[in-house]
């Protein structure tokens, strides 16, 4: 989990040293680095750098400390206005936050087509394949039902959101060793 911006002490005692509080703004989301994952900001955006040479990703922007991140929102327009829809798996799958990772590649794929028109199947599956692969590739043990979302402007419009959220664990020796969060070919 990656710390995110701006934390108040109710937050502190529900989410111990992996604070999830974030700072929204119309058209960004911040987060920053702790102690606990140091440099975690700079690990997401050179994840992300990769990560859109091969797919549609947010644009990411790092400060020059390398300790807080810069997400720039592509659910607004340049106005910050809400422009597209957007539903992460873990809701599409009726899961709770808390069971972000109690899910499997395969339900995602089921969701698609649940969600998906069939001439928009094949792109979708075309990204999710790609986001599996970088998933391993990055070694990003953090990717959950959360961490991937459909976007739509209508029913009839709804396709795969650009990347976010793709760091490598690898460098964390508390995590170094994890399995990727979502498993491929059930538990």
């Amino acid at each position: 989990m990656v710390p995110k911006f701006l934390d108040s002490d109710a937050e502190k005692i529900r989410f111990g040293p992996h604070k999830k509080t974030s700072l929204f703004t119309h058209r960004h989301i911040i987060k920053g680095s702790s102690r606990l994952l140091p440099f975690v900001s700079l690990n997401e955006h050179l994840c992300m750098q990769v990560t859109k040479r091969v797919m549609p990703a947010a644009l990411t922007e790092v400060s020059a400390d390398g300790q807080a991140l810069i997400v720039h929102r592509f659910d607004v327009d340049e106005n910050g206005a809400r422009f597209w829809g957007m539903e992460d798996f873990c809701a599409l799958l009726g899961l709770r936050p808390a069971a972000k990772y109690d899910t499997t590649w395969e339900r995602i794929a089921k969701a698609v087509r649940d969600h998906v028109r069939v001439a928009k199947r094949a792109d979708v599956f075309r990204q999710m394949a790609t986001l599996l692969l970088l998933t391993y590739a990055l070694r990003n043990a953090d990717c959950h039902a959360k961490n991937v979302a459909l976007r739509y402007s209508s029913q009839n419009d709804v396709h795969s959101a650009p990347a976010y959220d793709m760091i490598t664990t690898a460098v964390y020796p508390d995590y170094a060793k994890n399995p990727p969060g979502i498993s491929f070919m059930g538990p």
